[in-house]
């Protein structure tokens, strides 16, 4: 081989992701291990090949400009090509870089998936070779690639569902037909090798037999010693290879776990649940940040799966500027419009794509049918497409006579009614192909429509097609399905100006009553021809209105003052009921769920808001319950599906949102708000409001309802309040009282008070803080006068006083062997004592629950915003902090506490509830409240449940999980659902 001008022999591109990294390693280093005979060798003294391959040469650092120099210094360029390499960005560039210094030749392609045309990307399709003709001229023709081989006879079946769909679901099975692939290379690395030197493969791989023959001959000579020394060289390569590949996974998992919480940020929780599974697919244990990932794994699974209601859980990127759907009544699936003349079917509990439906021109209307079987779509080519909705495929493809503007079928799909563009109705009959237009009169063209329910009715209002021209609205009418004939026109009041006032029909969805919009305000038509009129000036102006499913309540939009809110009718009644509190701006869409519980709006500012129409869990009547957040575009449409499950909105941000409207993972309400519990928090204390606004106290203990207790209902302005490990008794202090009382809470008898503390002057006169010790025969209290007493709780006698403290604390605490008592100042430190009085230790920071352990006591805490963890040997040692723990500074810090294996912390703030892991500092699970008011959380003794405040006369209890077990509820509830070509290419993968 003759001398090169180049640093490698060979540059492999690839995609970091299986099976592509384990052939692109192996390909590696087959090649620098491979001996070249030694009649190719020429005047070169070179034996073996150097390879650039980006993961082992390169630090992150100086990447792209490292990558380009070793583009520029590479012989040959190899690709490995699967259906994914199209996709991705970075070998294409890296394609054309090399191009762009060496030309065509050189290039190298290994194809282990698919076929060419889908697997080679467009760059390798097009290259060209010098040819020299016989009159000595050149010119250039197209270069047939030829590629080596490492497609398996698994992966050629028709049945094979692609690596990267595999990969989702089963990247253990993808690693193993990886490993396959590479077992090909024993005979096609010959055919690399021969493409790189130039020669025939054939002789190639005749020469390398003879060579490999008589390397087998010497070797047998060569003794143990040479063996040995190889080893060692060998094994130190080996360590030194898998520590930089290491290295190099590790940080496309943090990348692409970031992507993953990115889109639960934004509301795109399926698929971002799906980024970070392809995160933690290529996590190993034995990286140096492989805790970290599994944390944020759970954060990111936790986030996605256990929503609370009304928080967004897919966002449909559909491609189209203002993008419309259509919702099936009978399945969990969405039509929406799309880009590049396309419209899609998608799955509302995934988000997943399912189907793509191709128009030769642009989609303008669509509609699925009432039992979901059908997809039907008109485009700008003037055709109406039917399609199986269960299986994407086109059915039929019908002509209508002027295009069409808007689609929808009747409820028995047996009628479907076209709103033209020049303002007319068709009338296609499903069944018989035949096609019926409305007649309307000259110069008139449709405004709004509305279907009956049972599909037999369509009633029409009318504009004129000259804005100038007057039209007497006594043409809005009635015409029938299946005839087309005019079945009744209904006289809504004077005649107006088109421009001035045109009429909104819509149907109940149970059929029940026809509303009709007039210039003085409403007429509604009944079931049984019965007609009544409702004057109101507001509901001839509103912008747009909705209503409940039984047509009694009409919901309509007031944007005639600054906050705009939404007025309530009752219909049956005539009258105004109620109003909705809305917010500065003015609303652009109104939605009523089916079941008559909620109400939504789409407002100017992008912002969709939620009420419940009645008082229900965590909602205030009349006022807000949620905001729902995301939009950066004009909400265009908004709407309740059949069963009431979800509210999606379309806006012109290109996405369709998807929110569900219920809790997953609701948990459990308890009756009553936490006030304090036991050592081990075995008994909770809940604060209960009578409906005298009395208040009574519950115990609980984890499992039944909670049970009244007695001697603290009357212990009014408690400062302080602790139960006992069993339960039995309590220990309280009140303000004005500055000592502890203590209860027995069965029978409600004061036991006995203590006396111990002295009073300061300017002070509350009340305890600080009191707890029972572990086994609770000992009561510590925490005075104003800056001193602990240790009590005997059996005699009252004072143990032992502890009286070097610091000033201004705020929390008492106990070490879980009773043996250290330690203070929580106000400043943010932490002063340890031994029981005894003696210092044990001052900390700058808060800690939280010391335990004792084989090596001696350790402890998690908070320094400003920052967590550290502690030990009585070594010191504080912090703990790096995800910044999406928002705000922790501004908590209380008798709010914060420690799972009972000491692996999660719970933070109060601003209303919400924070657990973190204590080894990571990444957050695990934010709790919100109904309305931001947690006061108080608590884990259960076992650390799988946590308690927390969730209303102002309620608790509720969460359970915690396992990673193995959000793993399984994340296959459960996606089953086959995996990442797209489109959505791997926007993670780089």
């Amino acid at each position: 081989m003759e001398e090169k001008p180049y640093k490698y022999d060979a540059f492999i591109s690839y995609r970091h992701v299986e099976p592509d990294m384990t052939i692109a390693a192996r390909l590696h280093t087959m090649l620098e291990t491979f001996t070249l005979p030694k009649n190719l060798r020429a005047e070169s003294n070179n034996q073996r090949f150097r390879v650039f391959r980006d993961r082992e040469e390169l630090s992150a650092a100086d990447l792209s400009d490292s990558i380009q120099e070793a583009l520029r210094s590479s012989a040959n360029l190899i690709v490995i090509c699967t259906r994914q390499t199209p996709l991705s960005p970075w070998c294409a560039k890296e394609i054309e870089t090399f191009r762009k210094f060496h030309g065509d030749q050189g290039i190298i392609a290994v194809l282990a998936e698919g076929e060419p045309d889908e697997s080679f990307p467009p760059s390798l399709l097009d290259l060209k070779k010098e040819l020299t003709l016989e009159d000595g001229t050149t010119e250039f023709v197209e270069r047939e690639l030829l590629a080596a081989e490492l497609r398996l006879d698994a992966v050629l079946q028709p049945d094979f569902p692609g690596y990267a769909k595999l990969l989702a679901k089963d990247s253990a099975r993808v690693q193993e037909l990886g490993k396959q692939s590479t077992a090909l290379l024993k005979t096609e690395i010959y055919r690399i090798v021969a493409a790189m030197l130039g020669v025939s493969f054939g002789d190639l791989k005749q020469r390398d037999k003879e060579r490999r023959l008589r390397r087998t001959l010497q070797l047998v000579s060569a003794g143990a010693a040479v063996m040995l020394v190889f080893g060692i060289v060998m094994l130190n390569l080996y360590w030194r290879a898998d520590a930089a590949e290491l290295q190099s996974t590790q940080q496309s998992s943090l990348m692409t776990m970031s992507r993953a919480m990115e889109q639960v940020r934004a509301g795109d929780r399926m698929t971002g649940a799906l980024v970070g599974k392809l995160a933690m697919d290529g996590a190993r244990e034995e990286m140096p940040a492989y805790d970290k990932l599994a944390a944020q794994y759970a954060g990111v699974l936790n986030d996605a799966l256990y929503t609370d209601a009304y928080e967004t859980t897919s966002v449909l990127d559909t491609g189209s500027t203002s993008p419309f759907f259509s919702i099936s009544n009978t399945d969990a699936r969405v039509l929406t419009s799309g880009g590049q003349n396309n419209a899609y079917i998608w799955d509302l509990e995934t988000g997943e794509a399912l189907y793509t439906l191709r128009h030769p021109m642009p989609v303008f209307s669509l509609s699925m049918s009432e039992d979901g079987r059908f997809a039907y779509t008109g485009a700008l080519d003037g055709n109406l497409y039917e399609w199986d909705a269960k299986t994407g495929e086109t059915l039929r493809t019908i002509p209508l006579s002027s295009g069409g503007s808007d689609i929808r079928p009747t409820a028995d799909n047996r009628v479907m009614v076209a709103a033209r563009m020049d303002g007319g109705v068709d009338l296609w009959n499903i069944e018989t192909d035949e096609i019926i237009s409305l007649d309307f009169p000259e110069g008139r063209r449709l405004h709004r429509a509305a279907l009956h329910p049972d599909g037999k009715v369509i009633v029409t209002s009318l504009k004129s097609r000259d804005t100038e021209q007057y039209i007497p609205f006594g043409e809005v009418q009635a015409w029938s399905l299946q005839t087309g004939e005019l079945l009744k026109t209904y006289d809504l009041g004077p005649n107006v100006r088109s421009t001035e006032f045109n009429s909104s029909p819509k149907y109940a969805k149970d059929g029940s009553v026809l509303v009709l919009t007039t210039p003085m305000g409403l007429l509604l038509e009944y079931a049984d021809g019965t007609q009544k009129r409702v004057d109101d000036p507001l509901l001839s102006v509103m912008n747009d209105y909705a209503l409940s499913g039984n047509g009694r309540i009409l919901y309509a939009a007031d944007n005639s003052i600054v906050d705009a809110d939404v007025v309530v009718w009752d219909l049956e009644e005539g009258m105004r009921t109620d109003t909705y509190s809305g917010r500065a701006g003015s609303i652009f869409q109104l939605a009523a769920s089916p079941d008559g519980q909620s109400v939504a709006a789409a407002w100017n500012d992008n912002i969709v808001t939620v009420w419940d129409t009645e008082k229900g869990e965590g909602a205030s009547f009349k006022e807000i319950r949620e905001e729902i957040r995301g939009h950066t575009g004009i909400v265009t449409r908004l709407e309740f599906s059949r069963d009431s499950a979800y509210l999606l909105s379309g806006s012109m941000d290109g996405t369709v949102r998807i929110t569900p409207t219920t809790a997953r993972d609701a948990g459990r309400l308890v009756n009553g708000t936490p006030v304090t519990a036991s050592f081990q928090n075995e008994y909770v204390l809940l604060k209960r409001t009578n409906d005298d606004f009395s208040e009574s106290y519950d115990l609980w203990d984890w499992k039944g309802e909670p049970e009244e207790v007695h001697g603290l209902e009357s212990a009014d302005f408690l400062s302080a309040v602790r139960v006992s490990p069993d339960g039995k008794t309590a220990a309280f202090s009140r303000t004005g009282y500055a000592n502890a009382g203590i209860v027995n809470l069965e029978t409600g008898e004061k036991l006995r008070d203590t006396s111990v503390h002295d009073a300061v002057t300017g002070g509350l006169n009340s305890l600080v803080d009191l707890q029972f010790s572990p086994d609770g025969t000992q009561l510590a209290t925490l005075g104003e006068d800056n001193a602990i007493k240790r009590i005997d709780v059996g005699t009252g006698r004072v143990l032992g006083t502890i009286t070097d403290l610091p000033a201004a604390n705020l929390a008492l605490r106990w070490s879980d062997d009773g043996a250290l008592l330690y203070v929580q100042t106000v400043s943010g430190n932490t002063a340890i004592r031994k029981i005894d009085g003696s210092v044990e230790e001052e900390i700058e920071g808060v800690l939280y629950a010391i335990r004792k352990t084989d090596t001696g006591y350790t402890g998690i805490g908070l320094r400003g915003d920052e967590l550290f963890s502690w030990s009585d040997k070594e010191g504080v040692q912090p703990i790096s902090m995800t910044r999406e723990r928002r705000g922790i500074g501004d908590r209380q810090l008798n709010m914060d506490t420690v799972s009972p294996d000491g692996e999660i912390m719970l933070t109060v703030v601003q209303g919400e509830v924070i657990l973190t892991d204590t080894q990571t500092g990444e957050r695990l699970r934010t709790l919100e409240t109904a309305g931001n008011i947690a006061r108080a959380g608590l884990f259960s003794p076992d650390g799988k449940e946590v308690l927390y405040t969730y209303t102002d006369t309620t608790a509720k209890v969460i359970s915690l999980h396992s990673i193995d077990t959000l793993r399984t509820v994340l296959q459960e509830r996606l089953g086959d659902r995996a990442l797209s070509e489109e959505e791997l290419e926007a993670v780089g993968r």
